[in-house]
């Protein structure tokens, strides 16, 4: 019950950022802008509750000023209602071309189940020096993210 209010909380809060974003003003973002300390909330989860993929991540990004993030937190996993704490390591760059407006995109991994490294990916939109966010929904999952200074 917990996790759901979690949930229904990241995907309230990233509507209103959203909304607050499509009327605030708009920004020319730097890759500078965004370095430095985020605290994230990452949630993909499945159209179907057969699906065992669906994941909620907590974590406090570090961006880099080299293009490098490390994050750690953790990764909740509701098919087995294990909490588990996770660290990350990898890419992150500015993206403003495959969208129209910039957003953040990171790329790393981290371990898991005995040391099986798995691919970690985040995108959210830019809103402001403060916030980012993404909601989107494709043919298997849900995902939204929100991160806040």
């Amino acid at each position: 019950m917990i996790r759901c209010f979690s949930f229904a909380t990241l995907v309230a809060s990233v509507c209103l950022s959203v909304l607050l974003g499509w009327t605030g003003n708009a920004m020319a973002q730097t890759d500078a802008s965004v370095v430095g300390q985020w605290q994230c909330e990452y949630s993909r989860m499945p159209h179907s509750n057969q699906d065992p993929s669906g994941r909620f991540i907590r974590i406090a990004v570090d961006l880099g000023p080299s293009g490098t993030f490390m994050a750690q937190g953790s990764n909740y996993s509701p098919w087995t209602g294990e909490d588990t704490p996770i660290r990350i390591n990898g890419q992150w760059a500015v993206d403003t071309q495959s969208r129209g407006v910039p957003y953040v995109v990171l790329n790393g991994q981290y371990p898991y189940y005995q040391g099986v490294m798995v691919p970690f990916f985040m995108i959210a939109r830019i809103i402001d020096a403060r916030n980012m966010v993404l909601q989107e929904r494709d043919q298997t999952h849900e995902t939204a993210v929100a991160c806040r200074r």
